[in-house]
């Protein structure tokens, strides 16, 4: 059985709530356990497909399934460059994993890669935390592998390792390449980086580069080799000059791409950043972080901050045919200088008020807060307050930009906010946003459309029912009700599949809500081979009142299915059809020996005087055995409803009547026309008891003659 692919997307969101909680909150706090126990619960639904769920990860993007998740959902790409940067290329969950497990791991994911390389790698943490239902696939080193060498002093030993390290590196370089295409004499100069950047330029030629996943492994592994390595000051800054030389030579297209990979490498090595980074010229990095602004791709603030801090005069490494066009390293770094503002405002700080700063005294020791204060403050800290700030602060931009400029992007700094409170079961949060963006002008409704009416956002919030439908049930059908139409085609579809009928009538009642806007979709589904479906569809048009859906029914009087002709009927009666008569007579003329009782039910609806005799014909044709019985019993209460005189004769006829087969279920037909002569005209139905007196049995003339003085009271 195939997972469900909306409770694995739940479970990422949970995933990702609790690593970033468990950094944000001190260990054992409720908020997290509880996060915690809902990720678990998730788990335990997925049960039934599978007997462990396993997520891959690719850099910045997971896969479920076999399948890759959304590339753009940027909890999905939070996630997976969580477990990326500690080398994790799979997570694998069990069934039985338990809440305290899943924080430890979280918590293990919370620490800097380098913390845990102190302890044996995040593998080695895990072992010694002793988590038994939750295992990880770690980066495979071993065609990167290095040697660990013991320094001895002596140049040749020093020498062995550097080039052994550099040499693995070019061997990820041709790995990762079209290796076939490379010249022979390549791997014998393997100390010179602008020799492998030529050959690397050749195998990736012109502006399209080919995938990077190859060389964004290599650079990690290089970087870390340089870790594990116990290498000299000087023998590391030689690796990180040869590397700096490599990819200076490479070509402009292919330059801009390993830097990038190498921005990213150094968000895990960040001991190493600094000192790379600054052997390469403003330009260069300048060239880069254009070319990333160009294709939207976000660049960690830690990058960012580290090259604030670079000297205005780079290491002067000269750009392939560089010529007087190019920015000078002084003006690459008022430009880089402007990114950093746009980007990282909050660390941004002007030189003079730097300065300022500066001059500030220091502050003392901060007061120590007493035990129970703290106690107290933690306990008012509240799950969702962080992002209930963050959010309001982009609504409030979106509600005060008014010619919709910042339209766009402000709306896809929402998406992420909008994600966790889906997440999390906060829709009462979605309500706030989806009132704080109802102004009534045309921007507005652009502003909703583009949160509110996506369809992964729709079917994000139908998925979550199940999950949150007990806990939350009034905010769920609240923000339903209140966005409307959009939801009627998911809600059409939960209709189908839904088997808890009362979640199905709760769903017929938000469709009927919605009003005559979403006929068109219904009509869609009418042809549906479902039964059940086509009669929950037709009761629905019927509850929109509105007179256009007679033309939408008039195949389904020949439905196979009784259920669907049933409401089809009532559906024509309430909308006064022309159709109605023919349909109901042909039911009741049916070829089976006795017509429906619903049939005969709906009788009292009908003007048709072909109708009215049907059903005396049924007084006299059905036997009197138990069904037919109630046919009968059926025929007479229409007939009273319908309260026609003209059925009056027959109806005498069958009083003075007797049974000799069947007597006591004759005397039951019987009373039950004599209860319903209250319901014709009094001038009619006195002369018939004045002529049944003394003609019935003791027990019909009682009740003769309390019905006749109850008559005559009300006559005078």
């Amino acid at each position: 059985m195939p997972l469900d692919t909306k409770l694995l997307s739940n479970l990422v969101y949970q995933l990702n709530i609790v690593r970033r909680q468990v950094g944000a909150y001190p260990p054992g706090h409720q908020v997290v356990r509880a996060s915690a126990e809902r990720t678990i619960k998730i788990l335990e639904n997925l049960k039934i497909s599978a007997s462990q769920v396993t997520i891959g990860v690719a850099r910045d993007r997971l896969m479920l399934g076999g399948a890759p998740l959304d590339p753009k959902n940027p909890v999905y790409r939070e996630y997976a460059q969580a477990l990326f940067a500690h080398g994790i290329i799979s997570q694998t969950l069990q069934y039985g994993l338990s809440a305290e497990e899943l924080c430890q791991f979280s918590s293990l994911l919370a620490c800097k890669p380098e913390e845990l390389l102190t302890r044996g790698g995040i593998a080695e943490a895990m072992l010694q935390a002793g988590l038994q239902h939750l295992s990880i696939t770690l980066l495979d080193d071993s065609r990167f592998a290095t040697r660990a060498v013991t320094p001895t002093g002596h140049p040749e030993e020093s020498a062995k390792t550097n080039g052994c390290l550099w040499e693995q590196f070019v061997r990820s370089m041709l790995t990762g390449s079209d290796a076939e295409g490379f010249a022979p004499g390549v791997l014998a100069d393997l100390n010179s980086p602008r020799g492998l950047a030529g050959q690397v330029s050749e195998a990736q030629p012109g502006d399209e580069v080919a995938s990077m996943a190859d060389y964004d492994q290599a650079i990690i592994t290089f970087l870390r080799g340089l870790d594990r390595e116990q290498l000299s000051r000087g023998q590391h800054d030689e690796m990180l000059d040869r590397f700096r030389d490599f990819i200076g030579a490479l070509h402009t297209p292919l330059r801009r791409q390993f830097l990038s990979s190498t921005f990213f490498a150094l968000t895990v090595h960040e001991e190493s950043a600094g000192r790379l980074l600054s052997r390469f010229p403003g330009a260069m990095l300048m060239d880069a972080l254009d070319d990333l602004n160009a294709r939207q791709v976000p660049v960690s603030s830690f990058i960012l901050q580290v090259l604030s801090k670079l000297p205005a005069d780079g290491a002067g490494f000269p750009l392939p045919g560089q010529g007087g066009g190019h920015l000078s390293d002084a003006e690459a770094e008022e430009r880089l200088k402007l990114v950093f503002a746009e980007h990282q405002a909050a660390d941004f700080v002007p030189e003079d008020y730097q300065m300022v700063l500066g001059g500030l005294p220091s502050p003392g020791a901060p007061p120590v807060l007493p035990a129970d204060t703290v106690a107290e403050l933690l306990a008012e800290i509240h799950e969702q307050a962080l992002e209930h700030r963050l959010c309001a602060i982009v609504s409030y931009l979106l509600q005060h930009d008014p010619d919709g400029t910042d339209c766009e992007d402000l709306t896809v700094h929402l998406q992420p906010f909008v994600q966790h409170f889906i997440a999390t079961g906060d829709f009462a949060a979605l309500i706030d946003l989806y009132r704080q963006l109802t102004d009534g002008e045309e921007v507005a409704r652009h502003k909703q459309d583009g949160i509110f009416a996506r369809h992964g956002f729709l079917r994000e919030i139908i998925g979550s029912i199940p999950l949150w439908f007990k806990e939350k049930r009034q905010d769920i059908l609240h923000l339903i009700r209140v966005i409307g139409p959009p939801f009627a085609p998911l809600l059409l579809d939960q209709l189908a599949e839904e088997p808890d009928r009362a979640l199905r009538q709760q769903y017929l009642a938000l469709l009927a809500e919605m009003g005559p806007e979403i006929r068109q979709e219904v009509a869609a589904r009418l042809s549906d081979d479902r039964w059940q479906l086509v009669r929950n569809l037709v009761v629905l048009l019927r509850g929109l009142q509105d007179p256009q859906i007679v033309t939408l029914l008039e195949p389904l009087f020949r439905h196979p299915h009784e259920s669907v002709r049933q409401e089809v009927l009532k559906t024509a009666f309430f909308c006064k059809d022309q159709h109605a008569d023919p349909a109901l007579l042909q039911e009741l003329e049916g070829s089976g020996a006795l017509p429906p009782l619903w049939a005969i039910g709906l009788a009292r609806y009908s003007r048709d005087v072909r109708v009215r005799e049907r059903l005396l014909q049924l007084l006299h044709l059905a036997p009197l055995t138990k069904e037919g019985l109630l046919v009968q019993l059926a025929a007479v209460t229409a007939l009273g409803q319908l309260g026609r005189p003209e059925a009056l004769p027959e109806l005498e006829q069958l009083l003075c009547g007797f049974s000799v087969r069947h007597p006591r279920r004759y005397r039951i037909l019987q009373r039950k026309i004599l209860e319903s002569l209250t319901s014709y005209p009094l001038d009619e139905v006195l002369p018939i008891y004045r002529r049944l007196a003394g003609r019935l049995r003791p027990d019909l003339a009682e009740m003769r003659r309390r019905a006749a003085r109850h008559l005559e009271a009300a006559r005078v």
